[in-house]
């Protein structure tokens, strides 16, 4: 037996249902609460992707209901008893039916359908990821099938980007409204371009040293390095023994991620382990500042026969930790500038005497041990 019966859905539109009743003894229909305002036509219920909808089955006084909704359509769960769906929809667009069974107490039988029509227009980013190679860089995506769109710091929320420009790298949301009205919304993600820092101009006075293109490596992971030495990895091996001291060997390096590339150079000058231990001085390489009060401070006792001698300490990045005051009048005690205790290392030292005789600064290295 087929009826067709008028019911009125909460936005106001009238939809005609077709009902196929097993027996005589069932009447029932479904009427769609609709989450979101889409006109509707005939048997014809629109929905927007990723959107939930509401849909309530009429029957007889006691009924027990059951529902289907394709697996590809969306998700679904009863609530509010027995009579009512919710369809957590996916982002798969078309035409999908859902059907509703009733039971009645009385044993009766009964089956409705309805023609869901799931739409709504698909973001097309240029890219999903962005690196941040310039002050700013743009999300480009199909725009004529939108009308109106917003961007959404997802990591900051507060701080909103300015149209579709971004200036700070994290997590963001582009949020679009379709022709149709649908809110369509896709995530997208901002990095920070790779980095390099080869530190100061330094020194190496052992055999072998190695350079980092960064200290600690938050690059991306398949940055491609590139070094002045042929090298490729995220540092590189050198070994200047066999340069004269006073020569200045020029080294860089290049790191490229995702067209992005950024390199920095640094100058290291050579020196070798026999103008460390010659030096006329008698400058220890070694001192033990553990607080035991003995050999706490790296003691230059010769250092008092120059006034104006300035001594510095380098780490090995080449970043400068220490630098004294004229004549070295207080003992190096293992920290930094900023009165922070450096870590057991082996550091470079530079002493310019300044006594307008010793031209040539007195390179070498001093080991703290604790």
């Amino acid at each position: 037996m087929r009826r067709s019966l008028r019911t009125e859905v909460r936005d106001g539109y009238n939809l005609i249902w077709n009902i196929v009743s097993g027996r005589t003894c069932i009447l029932f229909c479904l009427t769609a609460l609709l989450s979101a305002a889409h006109p509707v036509f005939a048997q014809d219920v629109k929905v927007c992707v990723g959107r939930q909808s509401l849909f309530r089955a009429i029957g007889e006084t006691g009924s027990r209901f059951e529902y289907e909704v394709p697996p590809e359509a969306g998700q679904q769960r009863q609530q509010h008893g027995n009579d009512t769906l919710l369809v957590q929809w996916g982002f798969n667009r078309g035409v999908f039916k859902l059907e509703v069974h009733e039971i009645t107490l009385a044993g009766c039988f009964g089956r409705g359908t309805l023609d869901v029509q799931v739409i709504g227009a698909e973001i097309k980013l240029e890219r999903e990821k962005f690196v941040l190679c310039s002050d700013s860089v743009e999300v480009s995506f199909n725009k004529a099938d939108f009308q109106a769109w917003n961007l959404v710091n997802k990591s900051d929320p507060p701080r909103k980007p300015a149209g579709l420009f971004i200036s700070r790298p994290g997590a963001y949301e582009l949020q679009a409204h379709d022709r149709d009205g649908c809110l369509i919304s896709k995530q997208l993600s901002v990095i920070a371009p790779p980095k390099v820092n080869l530190g100061k101009d330094t020194m190496i006075c052992t055999p072998g040293f190695t350079l980092y293109a960064l200290q600690h490596n938050t690059n991306p992971e398949g940055t491609v390095y590139t070094w002045s030495t042929g090298e490729s990895g995220a540092s590189s091996r050198l070994d200047v023994s066999d340069r004269p001291p006073e020569e200045r060997v020029l080294y860089w390096v290049r790191a490229e991620f995702d067209g992005c590339a950024v390199s920095d150079t640094v100058v290291v000058l050579a020196c070798n382990s026999e103008d460390a231990e010659d030096l006329p001085l008698g400058i220890p390489n070694t001192f033990t500042p553990n607080g035991d009060g003995d050999n706490d401070v790296w003691q230059i006792r010769s250092l008092a026969n120059y006034p104006n001698a300035v001594v510095e300490i380098f780490d090995r990045w080449g970043r400068r930790v220490m630098t004294s005051p004229s004549g070295y009048p207080e003992p190096w005690d293992g920290r930094d500038t900023e009165g922070r205790v450096l870590p057991l290392e082996t550091y470079y030292y530079i002493i310019h005497l300044n006594d307008g005789v010793h031209i040539k600064p007195m390179l070498g290295t001093i080991t703290i041990i604790r």
